[in-house]
């Protein structure tokens, strides 16, 4: 019974470092996707890209900590909270524009974090 949980907890640990593996090789690609997105919301600034790069962050936000990036997982979180505030304030055009700053600046320390 032992040797039979001790293979069981063998395979576990080896799909679990499959999907960590996964996830990192993905990290760069989904951080392009959302650099994608932040440059859509500065140009054309439609409530579909805004909603898309919230999800974005959230997802990111949510999964980074699960897989050993706690702070990349704390920053997300914290652009998303101030991207969906400075969304809902019809006046904070100047905020808007400094959260989308902080996400080109999160981009660019990530980008260099994840590697």
């Amino acid at each position: 019974m032992h040797e039979k949980n001790a293979a069981a907890d063998a395979d576990l640990d080896a799909a679990l470092r499959a999907i960590e593996e996964a996830y990192v090789a993905a990290l760069p690609g989904r951080l392009q996707d959302i650099g994608s997105n932040l440059n859509r919301c500065r140009a054309e600034r439609q409530t579909a890209h805004f909603d898309a790069l919230l999800l974005q962050l959230h997802s990111l936000a949510g999964s980074a900590g699960t897989f050993g990036f706690a702070e990349l997982g704390m920053r997300a979180t914290d652009l998303e909270i101030r991207l969906g505030a400075a969304r809902k304030d019809a006046a904070a055009g100047a905020a808007l524009d400094e959260v989308l700053h902080d996400v080109e600046a999160f981009l660019q320390w990530a980008a260099a974090a994840v590697r």
